[in-house]
């Protein structure tokens, strides 16, 4: 996610506004079993399901907060790293993909359908799931390393 609580650096793309959907770990096995709970309303149908819409910007925000920290920030852009990445691929070394698929959530381009909130119909109200915040993951994470 380009985050890095170790160091408590961050790497930030297209100034980090562009919005995303995540699922934590906790709601992802919710759903699950949600879903297993429900088979004659969840078969053979795509699922969607969102924790919170969130961007970069408001991850690093919750991230300084839980933990009391100014974080170092390093600015790019998506055209930089997915150029990078697509050299990096094209040279056979795949690591690059990783960027790409960064790219699909980080990069302001239209049409990449990375917000399920807005570009999806969720399941979340099917399958009995709340949604949460970013604050609060972020700080079940940063309480759990501690």
């Amino acid at each position: 996610m380009e985050f890095d609580l170790k160091s408590r650096t961050a790497t930030i793309w297209d100034k980090g506004t562009s919005k995303f959907t995540l699922t934590d770990d906790d709601q992802l096995g919710r759903a699950v079993i949600a879903v297993l709970d429900r088979p004659d309303q969840t078969a053979n149908k795509n699922i969607y399901v969102a924790s919170f819409e969130t961007s970069q910007k408001e991850i690093l925000t919750a991230l300084e907060k839980a933990t009391a920290t100014k974080w170092t920030v390093t600015d790019t852009t998506a055209e930089k790293e997915v150029a990078e990445a697509t050299e990096k691929i094209g040279k056979g070394d795949f690591s690059g993909a990783y960027a790409l698929v960064r790219a699909t959530s980080f990069a302001n381009t239209s049409g990449l359908r990375a917000n399920y909130v807005r570009d999806e119909e969720l399941s979340n109200e099917l399958l009995g799931l709340e949604f949460g915040t970013v604050e609060q993951t972020v700080s079940r994470v940063v309480g759990g390393l501690a």
